[in-house]
């Protein structure tokens, strides 16, 4: 189909060229002049193609489309991917759904998988469900060896686990070994393998749902979630979601602009964050009993800060989990995150600065 338009082809050499420049590291600057080059090209032909009823909404247009949002996913331009996931939205829907849309089933897939990205993005569940084709996609037995798996510790992880988040944490952790310690002569089907785990891993986290936050007492208080419990699962799932957002690409290094996309997740973190405080004495102490947990959501979650304010209120509740637990460098603290997941490019200059305040107790 790409080959075949004109209009498909430009907006795939744009995703090209977006993905190089993301590979070089151009992206901080949201475009190579190449990239700028293609994009604009690429707009012009499709416009001409939005003009004509008969194309302004076939598979070849949303195909263009949908590889222009991925590129500025890729550049980290959250205006431009919005717009783009509108007109998606828009489409399809007047195409009469998801199911409806024809390109082998190809076209499907791409657009769920955006659809996942810009729900990601914001938290929250996925406009689409997953469709047949995607679920023949992701229900595919692993690619790789059986053997590699291998047996996962059940490590800091709460034994009060939702089975749901469980079977999550199991398929990060898989997903952490295989980035870390690749083997060799890695081939395309591990990639796919990958993606595959990490895009049910994602669907699982944002469709997961915890009763609300109850803190104080009443009638309704009984029926609900213990404020603690509710308080840790949330902020397993969020900092998860932002683990696998931030930490797990093969190919595409960590940016840091990546954090300011997720606005969404960004706004739920910090409303959780906002809770602390609130929670009683007795409270209080079981959420510290849990600290192991806690730490590792707020270590992963200290990538959403973004200006000094934000950092120290990571740092200060960081300290407070860390207090006690002999744990004196970052080397320490990341064997301490390792129980629970990590990788090395979440160790960044940013999260080892949130430390060092967590170490001289500078909030």
């Amino acid at each position: 189909m790409a080959i075949q338009d004109a209009g498909l082809f430009m907006a795939t050499m744009t995703l090209a060229a977006a993905h190089l420049d993301a590979v070089r590291g151009d992206n901080k600057i949201r475009g190579s002049p190449e990239f700028f080059q293609q994009k604009g090209d690429t707009f012009n032909k499709i416009n001409a193609k939005l003009k004509d009823p008969n194309e302004a909404i076939s598979n070849e247009v949303i195909a263009a489309i949908a590889m222009l949002t991925m590129a500025a996913n890729l550049s980290c331009n959250i205006t431009e991917f919005n717009i783009h996931m509108s007109a998606i939205y828009r489409m399809v829907q007047m195409r009469g759904g998801i199911t409806a849309l024809g390109g082998g089933d190809i076209l499907q897939i791409l657009v769920g998988r955006l659809d996942l990205i810009h729900s990601l993005n914001r938290a929250c569940p996925p406009t689409f469900e997953i469709t047949p084709c995607c679920n023949m996609v992701l229900d595919r037995p692993h690619i790789l060896p059986p053997e590699f798996m291998g047996p996962i510790s059940s490590g800091d992880l709460p034994p009060q686990l939702p089975a749901g988040m469980r079977e999550v944490f199991h398929g990060i952790r898989y997903l952490s070994t295989h980035l870390e310690t690749p083997r060799p002569g890695q081939t395309h089907y591990d990639l796919m393998c990958f993606s595959k785990i990490r895009t049910k891993s994602t669907h699982e986290l944002l469709r997961l749902g915890f009763p609300p936050l109850s803190f104080g007492g009443g009638a309704e208080a009984s029926l609900l979630t213990p404020p603690t419990a509710a308080f840790e699962l949330e902020a397993l799932r969020l900092a998860a979601l932002l683990y696998l957002h931030c930490g797990l690409h093969m190919f595409i290094p960590f940016s840091t602009a990546r954090p300011a996309v997720m606005g969404g997740l960004k706004a739920q973190f910090f409303a959780l964050l906002s809770h602390f405080d609130e929670l009683a004495p007795r409270e209080l102490n079981a959420v510290m009993e849990q600290r192991a947990t806690l730490t590792w959501a707020l270590v992963v979650g200290s990538q959403l800060a973004e200006t000094d304010t934000e950092e120290a209120l990571f740092a200060k509740l960081i300290a407070k989990m860390v207090e006690g637990q002999g744990v004196e460098d970052w080397q320490g603290m990341e064997q301490r995150l390792r129980r629970i997941c990590w990788v090395k490019m979440l160790g960044t200059v940013e999260r080892k600065r949130v430390w060092e305040r967590v170490r001289r107790g500078g909030w």
